[in-house]
């Protein structure tokens, strides 16, 4: 179920920077999806809405697996089949966004499997 958490971590359709060809030459995914958590969470914590985001664990760990997939994807046809440079920029993007994404996902799971996984790792995130 798309919940309305989930839509706002993921956008309203996940897969929508997708659909707009070439997705990789305009937009970092890893920003918005960065961008989106930060933002969520900041809003979760302010409203104690702890559990709204937790009931978005499995779905939002698919939305970052299936990105992380679309990018390595994209990484093995350009490294592979891209020529020269300018592609050589492109594969650099890519591999950017790719780490930062992993990077993101390894800072949440396998740690996040409670709702009091969830909390430790979002005080952890966001002490100031």
């Amino acid at each position: 179920m798309f919940t309305a958490v989930l839509r706002e971590l993921a956008g309203p359709y996940p897969l929508l920077p997708f659909v707009q060809e070439p997705w990789f030459l305009r937009e970092p995914i890893a920003r918005h999806l960065l961008t989106a958590w930060e933002q969520t969470t900041r809003r979760v914590v302010r409203v104690e809405a702890l559990d709204e985001l937790h009931a978005t664990r499995d779905d939002y760990q698919a939305v970052l697996l299936g990105h992380l997939r679309i990018l390595d994807g994209y990484l093995t046809l350009m490294c592979r089949f891209g020529g020269e440079p300018p592609h050589g920029e492109v594969v650099n993007h890519l591999a950017h966004n790719r780490d930062l994404l992993q990077r993101h996902y390894e800072s949440l799971f396998p740690r996040w499997k409670t709702q009091d996984d969830l909390g430790a790792i979002l005080r952890e995130q966001h002490d100031d």
